[in-house]
């Protein structure tokens, strides 16, 4: 976030007022005057009395700024506003005329608008600041105008009419896009809308009974550690969110957008800030995004801000640089996985845009297969709901003015091991204390179909708790079903994989429908708008259903009034592979009356002895009954099923606890205590696997408190270095006081025998207990004592953890001294950490002016690759402007002679963050484009990046452009490509991209065909004429014929970019299927789904399936499943199931 400082802002107020003394500015912010004291600073034309003039109306400023008795936050805001105000004021001279060169009625001239305008004047002392800080400012103007007007007049207008151009260029540019007033509205109104949530009808949650308001942490599993979702976020670009069916993805969803949008309001309202530079939130759904023509981030802006009102706000977040969290949710709704796949990989990372994809996790792995850009992605998985913390938590809060009825529910879930087991659902357990709170004394419904039909029920009675003309409930349910049905029994792929739509589309009105049954309808699926594929039938209607899960619930009870074998028909194609039945499936077996007939039918193709493809339609097979049994009683079963059930949750047991747990009501031996009683013989380092399964199972209070004794018990006797890995699995199991100081007492006994390393973790480890003060003054001790003899790279993290416990002021002294101390004799690459981390300790003026001078000191003798880190850590320190100097000399005149090229790169990037004045900004330019044609391709754009942050003006930047295109010739094809990207950094016109482009297609033809797609995407970005794209398709197909296969592709990507033709797409499969008989089976997975992005007909696909069966054999097993699923999305399922050799038995 981009915030002004004090002598800017000075700068800014007395070049706004003296420059709109010749005309009005308008009203552009505090950013845009930023630049107009830079183009002031620039004009060669600039006389003596505009600029005399300017300096006596800045030093008047600053005297008074300085003589303020205010927090300096304060009157830096204060100074912000004034300038909003002076910009809307309009010609100044004019103005001053009129007050007859009065400085106070100029000032209330300003003020009384400025005054009426905004609602909150007067509410906080910066409104006061603002209110002098114009009075100085006329004070100083007034006078010098009175005695001198015309002369001074005739040098401004001097000075303006040599800038001009750049003048309109500047208010053009942000008059195009959202102004800070426009943002807020926009926040504002966004804050509201993502706080909405069907289940109230319309009302507002209250703040107790908000499900977005529980933790969240996501299982990050690439990296073995869970983390907030805050902390997913930093350092990528993607963060995917994965989460079941109702585990509140949509909820978080809301809340990160509502959460950003909370904090960009905040940052908004402080007129310093720049608000190009504040992170803006947008929120959609991915089947919205995926209508819009534009598949990348121009077509998420779209489906964001959709309306012509929020033109100003997309052109705005669409500007280069401009900071933006998109969040998109539901991967898994409405989208096909070749439409998802299509538009995830049309995604590009950038350093200003975070991206965050909600989806249930089948979905995403269907989709993610051959996903491009992974390069700072994170993939997250929903952890559930914390029992009986956030469960218990959660119903206490909703419950607050009835806790009798509170510990009604506490005491069920207690009391029933399935309802345990599907209380970590955010959506089901917001279910259950809604139903509790219409029949408070009445046990929940024992199957998950009965507390959906339930909760349709209350919608179609009109809401919760309210009154409504009573409707044939029977006629709605059948409706709905009918509804759900038909929405999805020809939504399918050509393989006869579902493809949900977002919405359905019915008929406006229902024969026999009462008004009032036709609001009951629209409770439980409000009407949207026409649809799009009829815009004029008016007879029809768009529908969704308030959650994907009533939907899947629905379309269970439709299927299950067919017969048996009727309903096993229409289940097959969608058992394997196939995500989006996922929950259907086992809820519609559960439902049939004819369940028994069913499976066996189903089990037809189980076998007993299984082969390696079997093994695949097996598993989900078992898979499938036991998610069936979760929803079922053993009576509901003939013998022959229960005993199958059974014998599948004993041996499924251990491998998945999960599937078992949510069955237990069958009575099969208690899993839980065969655990526990393995416990305490178990070596440490497999307690935490053996404690998660545990949980898996959803252990009462009792059996958690064994666990929790057991592991207490073997704390003393652990290795130190497995002590922090024991405590995170007791947190787990919720201890209490008495074991949390057991805990507690047993690290700080180990840290006396704990190597450095160690100490750091079990000090991380304290902090998660809650500690005593006699506990955490001990362990203060302990972290400060051990600070100065341990090494820099360890102090951070012990400081992090020292913060944690809350230092009182002595501790924070001594920590600080003792970093202070370390200063001198610190390698200048862990200086800059250290001083980070002195920063958290609050230290006072003298302890960061001797932190300043010990880094200044350090320079001279530093060598050029370390002086960045010296600089960076000495930045953070708040340099006078002395200090800055002097650190800029000591670079430019004592480093940059003995720099090598990289060198110098790195020390003119570090000067960009001194605030270089005009003279040593032009000379830094000088030397980075003296450099250039000297420097190796590798290490241009670097330096590039380097100069335009020191905005070079157009003379500049044309001189860095030619000599870019004069390298082009004679350089290696795998660095064109760099060079082509820092040339469009670079703006080129028209005639240096067309030199640009020619330089690339010459080198193609010679070009390393896994180099190719690297030149490719670089022309792509240089604006190819039809004859140039025709040229480099040819070059890309010709490629792929001679490129190794694990290229191809990337080359289908970077094709697909340039929109092939139908007779270039043909020739690309063609490349593709003649590859497919001499590859891999693992690149056999890759090559055909990007065959299948080129849309294969009939003949392809029969090679390509017979490319996958002649795979299998030689495939590993991760490959081999692979390989099956995408046999099974190619495949209708019949001729799969032969494909595979798999016969249904009787």
């Amino acid at each position: 976030m981009a915030m002004a400082r004090r002598s800017e802002l000075v700068d800014a107020l007395a070049a706004v007022a003296v420059s709109a003394l010749s005309g009005p500015l308008g009203a552009i912010g505090v950013s845009a005057a930023s630049e107009l004291v830079k183009l002031l600073q620039k004009a060669r034309g600039r006389t003596s009395e505009e600029k005399e003039l300017r300096q006596q109306v800045r030093e008047a400023i600053t005297a008074w700024a300085e003589g303020e008795r205010l927090d300096q936050d304060v009157v830096d805001r204060g100074l912000a506003w004034a300038i909003e105000y002076v910009q809307a004021a309009g010609c100044q001279h004019e103005l001053i005329a009129e007050a007859d060169f009065d400085p106070t009625r100029a000032a209330e001239a300003v003020l009384t608008p400025a005054k009426a305008r905004d609602e909150c004047w007067g509410t906080d002392p910066e409104y006061g600041v603002a209110e002098r800080a114009v009075y100085i400012t006329y004070n100083a103007l007034c006078p010098k105008l009175k005695a001198e007007g015309g002369v001074v007049l005739a040098a401004i207008q001097a000075s303006r009419n040599e800038i001009r151009g750049s003048i309109d260029q500047l208010r053009e540019d942000l008059l195009g896009v959202a102004n800070r007033h426009e943002l807020i509205e926009y926040l504002k109104d966004s804050i509201d809308e993502w706080d909405y949530s069907p289940w109230t009808q319309g009302q507002k949650w209250s703040q107790n009974r908000k499900p977005s308001r529980l933790e969240r942490t996501l299982e990050i599993e690439d990296e073995h550690k869970t983390m907030s979702p805050a902390e997913a976020l930093e350092g990528v670009w993607l963060l995917t969110v994965l989460g079941g069916p109702g585990s509140g993805k949509t909820w978080l969803a809301q809340r990160l957008a509502r959460e950003a949008a909370e904090t960009a309001l905040e940052q908004l309202r402080d007129p310093r800030v720049d608000p190009a530079s504040v992170e803006l939130p947008l929120f959609t759904t991915v089947a919205e995004w995926i209508k819009r023509h534009e598949t990348g981030f121009e077509g998420l802006v779209e489906a964001a801000l959709p309306h012509e009102s929020q033109e100003k706000i997309r052109r705005l977040v669409l500007l280069p640089g401009a900071r933006v969290l998109a969040v998109a949710d539901s991967l898994d709704e409405g989208v096909s996985v070749n439409s998802a796949r299509t538009l995830l990989n049309s995604l590009t990372s950038s350093p200003t845009r975070r991206l965050v994809v909600t989806s249930r996790p089948e979905a995403w792995h269907s989709a993610v297969s051959g996903l491009r850009a992974t390069q700072d992605t994170r993939v997250g998985t929903l952890t559930e709901l914390h029992y009986p913390k956030d469960v218990h938590g959660y119903i206490k809060a909703w419950f607050t003015e009835s806790p009798p009825t509170a510990q009604h529910l506490i005491r069920q879930l207690e009391r029933r091991r399935e309802l345990r087991a599907t209380a970590t659902s955010p959506l089901l357990l917001t279910f259950y204390c809604m139903l509790t709170e219409q029949e408070p004394n009445q046990e929940l419904p024992r199957r998950r179909r009965e507390l959906y039909r339930t909760i349709i029920d209350l919608l179609l009675a009109g809401g919760w708790a309210t009154t409504e003309e009573p409707v044939d409930r029977v006629a709605c349910h059948s409706t709905l079903q009918q509804w759900a049905w038909e929405a999805v029994k020809n939504a399918v792929t050509p393989a006869g994989l579902g493809v949900w739509p977002e919405t359905i589309t019915t008929n406006r009105t229902t024969p026999n429908a009462s008004a009032a049954m036709a609001r009951a309808l629209d409770n439980v699926a409000p009407k949207q708008e026409l649809p799009r594929s009829s815009l004029y039938d008016h007879e029809r209607v768009e529908r969704r259903f308030l959650h994907r899960t009533l939907w899947e619930y629905l379309v269970s009870e439709h299927i299950a009034t067919f017969s048996a074998v009727k309903a096993a028909k229409a289940l097959l194609p969608h058992i394997w592979f196939d995500p989006e039945w996922r929950v259907v499936l086992p809820m519609t077996v559960a439902t049939h009356r004819r369940r028994s007939k069913l499976v066996n039918w189903l089990w037809s193709y189980h076998s007993d002895r299984p082969t390696p493809i079997q093994k695949v339609v097996n598993d989900r097979l078992e898979e499938l009954l036991l998610e069936v049994a979760s929803q079922t009683n053993p009576g509901d079963w003939n013998k022959a099923g229960r005993t199958r059930i059974r014998t599948l949750r004993e041996s499924f047991a251990l491998r998945h606890p999960n599937l078992v747990a949510i069955s237990a009501h069958w009575g099969s031996p208690n899993h839980a205590e065969r655990i526990l009683a393995a416990l305490p013989n178990t070596n440490p380092s497999r307690i935490p696997d053996l404690i998660n399964t545990l949980l898996k199972l959803k252990p009462n209070n009792e059996e958690q408190t064994k666990a929790r004794k057991i592991i207490i018990t073997a704390l003393p006797n652990t290795n130190p270095s497995r002590i922090p890995d024991l405590i995170n699995t007791l947190l787990k199991l919720e201890p209490n006081n008495e074991e949390r100081t057991k805990a507690c007492q047993t690290i700080i006994t180990a840290l006396s025998k704990a190597t450095p390393r160690e100490v750091n973790h079990l000090i991380n480890t304290l902090s998660g207990l809650k500690l005593s003060e006699t506990e955490r003054s001990e362990t203060c001790r302990i972290i400060i004592t051990t600070l100065p003899n341990t090494t820099p790279d360890r102090i951070p993290d012990l400081v992090h953890t020292l913060l944690k416990l809350e230092p009182n002021n002595e501790e924070q002294t001594k920590a600080r001294q003792a970093i202070i101390t370390k200063l001198p004799n610190t390698n200048p690459w862990e200086i800059n950490r250290l001083v980070h981390t002195l920063l958290k300790l609050e230290p006072n003026n003298e302890e960061q002016t001797k932190a300043r001078q010990i880094i200044i000191t350090k320079l001279p003798n530093t060598k050029p690759r370390e002086v960045n880190h010296l600089i960076k850590a000495l930045s953070t320190l708040k340099p006078s402007n002395e200090e800055r100097t002097k650190a800029s000399q000591i670079i430019i005149f004592t480093k940059l002679p003995i720099a090598t090229s990289r060198e110098a790169d790195r020390l003119i990037n570090t000067l960009s963050g001194l605030k270089l004045g005009e003279t040593e900004r032009s000379e830094a330019c000088r030397i980075i484009i003296t450099t250039l044609p000297n420097t190796t391709p590798g290490e241009i754009p670097n330096l590039v990046h380097t100069l335009l942050k020191l905005e070079p003006n157009n003379e500049e930047r044309t001189k860095a452009s030619q000599i870019i295109i004069t390298m082009l010739p004679n350089t290696n094809p795998w660095e064109i490509s760099r060079l082509v990207n820092t040339l469009s950094t670079l703006e080129p016109n028209n005639e240096e991209r067309t030199k640009a482009c020619q330089a690339i297609i010459t080198t193609l033809p010679n070009t390393n065909p896994r180099e190719v797609s690297r030149l490719i995407s670089a022309l792509s970005k240089l604006k190819l004429g039809e004859m140039e794209r025709a040229e480099v398709c040819r070059t890309i197909i010709t490629t792929l014929s001679k490129t190794n296969p694990n290229r191809i592709p990337d080359l289908i990507h970077t094709l697909l970019k340039l929109e092939p033709n139908k007779e270039e797409r043909t020739k690309a499969r063609q490349a593709i299927i003649t590859t497919l008989p001499n590859t891999n089976p693992w690149e056999v997975y890759d090559l055909i789904n990007a065959l299948s992005t080129l849309k294969p007909n009939n003949e392809e696909q029969v090679k390509a399936r017979h490319s996958i069966l002649t795979a299998l054999p030689e495939a590993s097993p991760e490959t081999f499943y692979s390989l099956v699923g995408l046999l099974r999305r190619l495949t209708p399922v019949h001729d799969w199931l032969a494909a595979l050799g798999i016969d249904r038995a009787g």
